[in-house]
């Protein structure tokens, strides 16, 4: 799911589709194009602020190390933390990469006594 040199390359692909003006006489076409260019943007964008938020980490601790600085250490909790979130949205959008998966449905919860008579 996370091949992410071919996302960033279908995503440019779909940039220059957008700037197609022609696309726009299709208004379903470029629904289905905006919509999968909003997902494509998410997903790079996502990689890129966790790579990002990585690489800070990593520089802010080493840096901490060799100057002995508690504080500068507990800094990178707080850097920590953004990028923790980031991967527990990235692993949700992981479990859910079916082409279905971001369609809506509907659900029923209907109260009952249960028991062997509700099976």
């Amino acid at each position: 799911m996370f091949d992410l040199d071919r996302k960033e390359r279908r995503l440019e692909e779909v940039c220059r589709e957008v700037e197609n003006p022609d696309l726009w006489n299709n208004p379903e076409q470029a629904q289905k194009i905006t919509k999968e260019k909003k997902s494509l943007e998410d997903l790079v964008g996502s990689f890129a602020r966790l790579t990002s938020g990585i690489s800070d980490a990593r520089e802010l601790f080493a840096m901490s190390l060799e100057e002995g600085d508690e504080a500068g250490a507990e800094m990178v909790a707080g850097e920590v933390e953004p990028v923790a979130a980031e991967v527990e949205k990235l692993e949700f959008k992981r479990m859910f990469n079916q082409p279905m998966d971001s369609a809506n449905c509907y659900l029923e919860i209907q109260a009952g006594a249960g028991g062997t008579e509700a099976q």
